[in-house]
């Protein structure tokens, strides 16, 4: 028993098992919709759906590492690695994007209406988020000019 107080609703445990026996380690590609319809007797319009799915794909990654995307109307896609790398990539992005509102918004902040407590929270936001800028850039340079060296490469001619 893990102990956990269930106040209501319907456990999902049960219907993320079917989708686990029914799919097991799913290869590369597109889980249509009307498939996990199928399986569980749920329209994929329900908020039911969204949960249990949400759940299943989460049980996929922490137990067998397989990574996976909603394709909208769809179905849920398997990733395959370099999906997986482009995902982590943009992901990566909108953090940085979330980090620079941070700095934004902090920068607006009148520091003489702060106390000594405010203060050092503010300092520290703005310390985090100017060093997430400096590496953010310099990893983006880095990576951007490995990729033109990978582009200037002699290629073998195509006969």
């Amino acid at each position: 028993m893990n102990g956990k107080v269930f106040f209501g609703g319907l456990p999902t445990e049960m219907d993320v098992k079917k989708l686990l026996d029914r799919f097991g380690s799913p290869g590369p590609g597109l889980i249509p919709y009307e498939e996990l319809e199928a399986v569980l007797g749920i329209s994929w319009r329900t908020g039911r759906f969204r949960l249990i799915v949400k759940n299943w794909r989460r049980a996929m990654f922490r137990e067998m590492n397989i990574d996976t995307a909603i394709s909208p109307s769809a179905g849920v896609q398997v990733l395959q690695e370099w999906e997986r790398v482009h995902v982590s990539h943009k992901d990566l992005k909108r953090s940085i994007r979330c980090a620079r509102r941070s700095y934004v918004r902090v920068s607006a902040v009148r520091v003489d209406k702060l106390n000594e407590q405010q203060r050092t929270v503010h300092d520290h936001v703005v310390r985090h988020t100017q060093a997430v800028f400096l590496a953010s850039t310099t990893h983006e340079k880095d990576l951007t000019a490995s990729l033109k060296a990978i582009e200037q490469l002699p290629r073998k001619p195509v006969n």
